[in-house]
């Protein structure tokens, strides 16, 4: 029987590969079943104190802000399509779209501002989707952010995430297959791996590494989730918040992988109460599958 003829690239690609799956592996065992997996494990994100009613204005806001700025785009497009090639014009408006849903949270927090009445302190009876009484002394103390370095903190989320991720994926995908599903890649992953312009894959850099990062994670896991695991079942916010954060990337064949990755961010920001944590975390994520796409392996 004849053995595939694999490039040397390859195999340093699939070594690389190997090595930041076993590292996950460790960061997972290290952070379950080590001497300091107790300490690791606390809860250290305080309690979100606003009412149901400015987490939907400002929710609001984020939907309108990702439709409007994207539809400002697609017009100066069509008055000037020979400013940009047509991937160009995709990419902007992806990076709109995100820069939309970021304007819209910087829109949402100076209407709630403006419209929210002083707290009234609540008693432990209140309803679960109604404000939460204001912290303590006491209580935020235990809930002060960890001293960690969260750059070192980002990269051992991404490393804890890879193993599941990929797991999840293999098991996934064959589902997806079995049920007649179609296994489609998004548009903009499709672009850059057929793609040879240096602008392009600049511009998907910032939007993936940075910009992505910074929206949805200050979106989902800094706003929806936070809100949500005081008001809801722990496991239910994990799953919801990481549902609708999947659901954004309009990846059926990706859905599955990302329901698992935005859980492992939401546990990382939960228990480093810092939401750079997670935003490390997707960036180097993020940054992974771009190194892959651009070196010719699917990921």
């Amino acid at each position: 029987m004849d053995l595939p003829n694999f490039q040397a690239a390859e195999v340093i690609v699939v070594a690389i590969e190997i090595a930041l799956l076993l590292a996950g592996v460790g960061v997972l065992f290290r952070w379950q079943f080590s001497e300091r997996a107790l300490d690791c494990k606390q809860i250290r994100v305080s309690p979100w104190p606003i009412p149901l009613s400015d987490l939907l204005l400002r929710a609001l806001c984020v939907v309108l802000g990702a439709i409007i700025l994207p539809m400002i785009v697609l017009s100066v497009q069509k008055a000037r399509p020979a400013a940009l090639s047509d991937d160009l014009w995709l990419v902007t408006q992806a990076c709109a779209f995100q820069i939309g849903m970021l304007f819209g949270v910087g829109v949402g927090n100076a209407f709630s501002k403006a419209r929210r009445a002083p707290l009234p302190e609540l008693d432990a009876s209140t309803s679960a989707m109604g404000e939460l009484p204001p912290e303590t002394a006491e209580s935020a103390i235990t809930l002060t952010p960890w001293r960690i370095n969260p750059l070192l903190a980002g990269l051992l989320t991404f490393l804890a995430a890879m193993p599941l991720v990929v797991a999840t994926s293999l098991l996934w995908n064959p589902l997806l297959k079995w049920a007649g599903f179609p296994v489609d890649t998004q548009e903009l992953i499709e672009l850059l791996a057929n793609s040879e312009s240096p602008a392009l894959i600049i511009g998907m850099g910032i939007l993936a590494v940075v910009l992505a990062p910074l929206v949805e994670e200050t979106i989902f896991r800094a706003g929806l989730f936070r809100y949500l695991r005081t008001r809801i079942p722990r496991s239910l916010a994990l799953l919801l918040s990481a549902v609708l954060f999947s659901s954004l990337h309009a990846s059926l064949a990706a859905f599955g992988p990302l329901v698992v990755f935005g859980v492992v961010l939401a546990i990382a920001y939960e228990r480093t109460g810092r939401i750079l944590v997670p935003m490390v975390a997707h960036g180097l994520f993020n940054l992974h599958t771009l190194i892959l796409l651009l070196s010719g392996v699917t990921p």
